[in-house]
C-alpha cells in the first residue's frame, strides 16, 4: 500500500540491490527471484540474509568482522561464506573478510574457536524456568505424567537430563520440578488429588485446570498465560466497545511488546497521544497515563510509585502498539500512519501478520475458558488486521483478487456483499474496479 522503496526502484534496473530486515515481505520477494534469474547481481546485506535465505554468490565480501560491537563468532563467519559456490551454481568461488589491523587478532581468535558449539537443552534457558514449565503443563495435561514419580521418570527421559550428565553439571531436577509444579500450582494451572495419605508426595496427583488446557491449546507459555488471562479477566468486567482500540489492545502477543519498549520513542509517543475521548478513557482503562508520556517525553522525573519501567514499561509499548494498529483498521493512508509514527512498512507487515495470528490464539484461549462472549467480540479481526480494513469489508476482502483498496471501492459503489458481486452488472463492476487501479497509459 505505501508502494515500492524509492531507492530500491533506481538501483534495481542497474542489477544491485539491498536487502535487509526493513524491508516487506513483497521487496524482498521481488529481490530474491530477481537474484536467482540473474537481473540482479550485487547484493548489499546485513548479516540477518546469512541464514534463513539461499541465494548463493560467487562472491561473498564480509566489510567487517565485528557485529554490534562484537567480533562474530566462528559458526556466524562459516554460515555467511557459506553463500559462496554452492554445488550446481559455480565450479569455484571466492570469500573476503575485511578487516582492520586492530581487529586481525580478534579474527585469528575467532579461527581459533571450535567450529560447533555444544548443544543445550532450552530448559537451561533462565532463572523463570519457562520450557520447563511448558513441558511438565503438557505431560500432565497429556495424562501421561501425574505423579512426581512419573514426572521425574519423564524428565530422565528428555535432552535436559543428558546434558546433565554428560556436563557433569550439579543441578538437583528435583528441585527444579518442585519448584515448578509448586508455580504452577499456585497460579491455578493445575491442582492436586491426594487419595491416601497427604504426608506423602507419592500419593499426590496432578490434574489440569481449564487454564492448563486453555494455554496448551493456544500454544503459549504457561508465563505468557498469566498475563494474557490477566487482561482478559480485566476486560470482561469493564471493556470499551466505542471503538476497536481496547480489543487491539487485548489481541497484541507478548514479545512484540517485549522487543517494543527498549526503541520505543516517548518523543513520538506524546506527538500522537489521542485527543478524543473515547480513546483517552481507553488508555484510563488500561491504566497508561497521557501525563507520564509528556514527561518521559520532556526527560523529567518521575516518582517511582507513578511509574516503574519493569512494571509499567511493558503496557505503554503494548498501547503504542494498539495506537498504530487502531489507525490501520480505521483504513488511514498506509504512508500516513508511516510519517505520524516514524516506523517503516516492514514494522507495520510485521505488526499485522503477528497480531493477526494471535488473535485466533485469542479466541481458542478464551473458547477454552468459557469465556465465549469474548471470543465472539473478536470474530471478523484476524481478516480486518491481515488487509488493514474496518468491520464491513470482511466479506469483500474473502474473494483472492480484491484487496482492501478495490474492496472499499466496490462497497462505496453498493457492492457490499458477495450476493451482491454475484448478481451485478459486470460492466458496472469492471468500472468500479478501474476507480481503484492507478491509471497506466
Amino acid at each position: 500500500p505505501a508502494g515500492l522503496d524509492v531507492d530500491l526502484a533506481c538501483s534495481i534496473p542497474m542489477g544491485v540491490a539491498f536487502h535487509h530486515a526493513g524491508l516487506t515481505i513483497d521487496e524482498r520477494e521481488i529481490i530474491e527471484n530477481a537474484y536467482r534469474a540473474n537481473i540482479i547481481r550485487v547484493i548489499v546485506c546485513t548479516s540477518t540474509l546469512s541464514s534463513g535465505v539461499n541465494l548463493p554468490a560467487r562472491l561473498v565480501i564480509i566489510r567487517s568482522p565485528l557485529q554490534n560491537g562484537r567480533c562474530i563468532d566462528l559458526s556466524t563467519y562459516l554460515q555467511m561464506v557459506g553463500r559462496a559456490g554452492r554445488k550446481g551454481y559455480d565450479d569455484y568461488a571466492e570469500s573476503i573478510l575485511i578487516c582492520s589491523k586492530k581487529e586481525v587478532n580478534l579474527v585469528q581468535k575467532m579461527f581459533e574457536q571450535q567450529k560447533i558449539k555444544p548443544i543445550n537443552s532450552c530448559f537451561f534457558e533462565n532463572e523463570k524456568h519457562i520450557s520447563f514449565k511448558r513441558a511438565l503443563l503438557e505431560i500432565i495435561s497429556s495424562g501421561k505424567a501425574n505423579t512426581k514419580e512419573q514426572i521425574l521418570k519423564y524428565i530422565k527421559s528428555t535432552f535436559f537430563y543428558i546434558c546433565i550428565n554428560s556436563n557433569k553439571l550439579i543441578i538437583d531436577e528435583q528441585l527444579i520440578i518442585n519448584k515448578c509444579l509448586n508455580w504452577l500450582c499456585d497460579n491455578e494451572f493445575i491442582y492436586c488429588i491426594d487419595k491416601e495419605n497427604i504426608d506423602n508426595d507419592n500419593n499426590l496427583r496432578y490434574e489440569p485446570t481449564q487454564l492448563a488446557l486453555a494455554v496448551i491449546n493456544s500454544s503459549i507459555n504457561p508465563d505468557d498465560g498469566l498475563k494474557l488471562v490477566v487482561e482478559l479477566n480485566k476486560a470482561q468486567r469493564n471493556l470499551c466497545l466505542e471503538n476497536d482500540l481496547h480489543l487491539i489492545y487485548l489481541i497484541i502477543p507478548q514479545h512484540l511488546i517485549n522487543s517494543m519498549l527498549p526503541t520505543l520513542d516517548w518523543n513520538i509517543f506524546h506527538t500522537v497521544w489521542p485527543t478524543s475521548a473515547v480513546e483517552q478513557h481507553v488508555a484510563h482503562l488500561v491504566g497508561v497515563n497521557g501525563m507520564i508520556v509528556y514527561k518521559k517525553a520532556a526527560s523529567l522525573r518521575i516518582e517511582k510509585r507513578e511509574y516503574e519501567e519493569k512494571l509499567d514499561g511493558l503496557r505503554y509499548a503494548r498501547f503504542f502498539i494498539a495506537l498504530i494498529l487502531n489507525d490501520l483498521l480505521a483504513e488511514k493512508n498506509m504512508c500516513d500512519i508511516i510519517r505520524k509514527y516514524e516506523c517503516t512498512k516492514s514494522f507495520i507487515q510485521q505488526l499485522q501478520q503477528t497480531t493477526a495470528t494471535f488473535t485466533c490464539i485469542v479466541q481458542i484461549f478464551a473458547e477454552r475458558l468459557s469465556w465465549n462472549n469474548l471470543k465472539q467480540l473478536l470474530n471478523g479481526f484476524q481478516s480486518r488486521l491481515n488487509f488493514g480494513i474496518k468491520q464491513e469489508l470482511c466479506e469483500l476482502v474473502r474473494i483472492s483478487i480484491l484487496n482492501a483498496c478495490r474492496a472499499r471501492q466496490l462497497y462505496s459503489d453498493g457492492f457490499t456483499t458477495i450476493a451482491s458481486l454475484a448478481n451485478g452488472d459486470v460492466y458496472e463492476i469492471e468500472r468500479s474496479i478501474q476507480k481503484a487501479v492507478p491509471f497506466q497509459t
